[in-house]
């Protein structure tokens, strides 16, 4: 009858409304990593606690992201840490318990994606998180990865 149609446009202007809603939050959360980026340690590179604190505030970053719904910047942040752990990686290769640590904070990172952020996962950030989970030797993880991006290309 006429009801549902009145009902049908309601639904419409809500879903407008939240979509714009997300939009502003996902700008802010943008704008967030981009200031979490923009202030990195200058030591990043060569100092292994400049790293670790990093991580951390990206990590915060990521959690904040999840926490209000913009699930995409928060992948973001995570691939941002992951690129850093795999410089790490590369560049301490001849250090075998940096490496090990370095390794156990990548499986780390790639277990949050796949819990907090399994939803926002692009077919792009998945071929990442793939690659680096298959680098770092966690094949079951990247296949894990693979299944997601699988799951959610299927339309988000």
């Amino acid at each position: 009858g006429k009801g549902s149609k009145a009902s049908g446009k309601a639904d419409a202007i809500r879903e407008e409304a939240d979509k714009k809603r997300l939009e502003k939050v996902v700008d802010a959360k943008t704008a967030q990593l981009e200031h979490v980026k923009k202030n990195a340690p200058k030591d990043l590179k060569t100092e292994l606690d400049a790293l670790v604190k990093h991580l951390e505030e990206l990590r915060l970053c990521a959690q904040r992201c999840v926490d209000d719904g913009a699930g995409v910047v928060a992948v973001e942040a995570e691939l941002v840490a992951l690129r850093h752990v795999m410089e790490a990686c590369k560049r301490d290769r001849k250090e075998p318990l940096l490496q090990d640590r370095h390794v156990k904070r990548g499986f780390v990172i790639i277990q949050r994606i796949l819990t907090s952020c399994r939803g926002y996962l692009t077919p792009e950030a998945a071929r990442e998180v793939t690659d680096v989970a298959a680098a770092l030797g966690f094949s079951d993880l990247a296949t894990a990865v693979e299944a997601i991006a699988e799951e959610g290309s299927g339309g988000g």
